[in-house]
């Protein structure tokens, strides 16, 4: 059985340990536990990392490789944990279809809305090319 705790702990890995540390996060943890996973490696990455930045001169090699396989995990679970789920693609597809839906119904106002404006004698350039008075207001032309 595949033990996080001991794989966290024993950084960098082989490819094998690897591959068994994304099967077990994409078929057994849930998203708690793929936040927590989250926390303690950030944890880990601040603890080796320090104060300092990104300027890391003054860490070792052993220290960096371990760095590096703490970033590939992090990135690994975050990865893990924006993979919807089947209850969020159902509502994001009810969602993009209702969209769908009020974007038509406006599409058939608007377009019902121009042959209204087309067909009276009030256009649209008529609206614009109207004067402006010195305060910049519409004089009105009766």
């Amino acid at each position: 059985m595949f033990e996080p705790n001991d794989y966290l702990q024993n950084l960098p890995r082989d490819y094998k340990a690897n591959q068994a540390f994304r099967n077990w996060l994409h078929d057994v943890a849930d998203i708690d536990t793929k936040r927590c996973i989250v926390e303690s490696v950030e944890k880990r990455i601040k603890s080796i990392v320090g104060q300092r930045g990104v300027f890391l001169p003054h860490i070792d090699e052993k220290s960096w490789n371990v760095l590096k396989a703490l970033i590939k995990v992090r990135r690994t679970t975050l990865d893990e944990m924006m993979i919807p789920t089947e209850e969020e693609v159902m509502k994001m597809s009810r969602l993009n279809n209702t969209l769908l839906n009020l974007t038509n119904q406006l599409y058939a106002k608007v377009a019902e809305m121009w042959k209204v404006m087309s067909g009276s004698t009030l256009t649209m350039t008529t609206v614009w090319k109207a004067p402006l008075s010195t305060d910049g207001m519409r004089i009105d032309r009766h």
